[in-house]
C-alpha cells in the first residue's frame, strides 16, 4: 500500500490551524505534526494575506502533502465581519497550494463527517478523538485532524 501525507488546515480570520498525517489507511495514519499559525499581529490585512500566502508555500515544500483538505468557511445565519475574513484566508490558502500544484479541496463540515462515516459534526471529532492522530492534540486542533483524517475515508 502507498503511504499519503496528509494535511488538514481550518482557518479563522487571522490564523491557521494545520495537521500532517502520514499513513496508508485511517487506522494506521500517525500525527507527523499539528500547530497554530498566527498572522503578525496589528498586521494590515494585506500584509497578513501575505503571510498566510508563503506559510502554505513553506508548509508545502517542508511535508510534501499528497493532499490537502481545507475546513471551508461556513456562513451561520448572520454574515458577519468575521466569516468574511475568514473566507478571505481559505482563499488565500487555496490559491497559494493551488500555485505549487498539490490536490487541495475546500470542504465543509457535512462532508468531512461523512468522509468519516460520521453523522455529523460531534461524531466526526469524537472519531478523531479516538484516532491515533488525534488522541494527542488539542480540541481545538480536531478539526485540522479531522480534515487530514478525511482524505484517508474509513478503514
Amino acid at each position: 500500500m502507498t503511504v499519503i501525507t496528509a494535511l488538514g488546515i481550518e482557518c479563522t480570520k487571522s490564523s491557521i490551524m494545520w495537521a500532517v498525517i502520514r499513513g496508508t489507511t485511517a487506522d494506521n495514519a500517525a500525527l507527523v505534526e499539528c500547530a497554530k499559525s498566527e498572522m503578525p499581529k496589528n498586521a494590515l490585512r494585506p500584509l497578513g494575506l501575505n503571510w498566510a500566502y508563503h506559510e502554505m508555500i513553506e508548509l508545502e515544500r517542508r511535508f510534501n502533502p499528497d493532499e490537502v483538505i481545507v475546513k471551508r468557511a461556513e456562513l451561520g445565519q448572520n454574515m458577519r465581519q468575521a466569516s468574511l475574513e475568514h473566507a478571505e484566508l481559505d482563499g488565500v490558502v487555496l490559491a497559494a497550494l493551488y500555485e505549487v500544484r498539490v490536490s487541495v479541496q475546500a470542504i465543509p463540515w457535512a462532508t468531512l463527517a461523512r468522509r468519516l462515516s460520521a453523522t455529523n459534526k460531534a461524531s466526526a471529532l469524537a472519531i478523531v478523538q479516538s484516532s491515533a492522530a488525534g488522541s494527542a492534540v488539542p480540541a481545538v486542533r480536531h478539526t485540522a485532524v479531522a480534515a487530514a483524517l478525511s482524505i484517508f475515508g474509513t478503514s
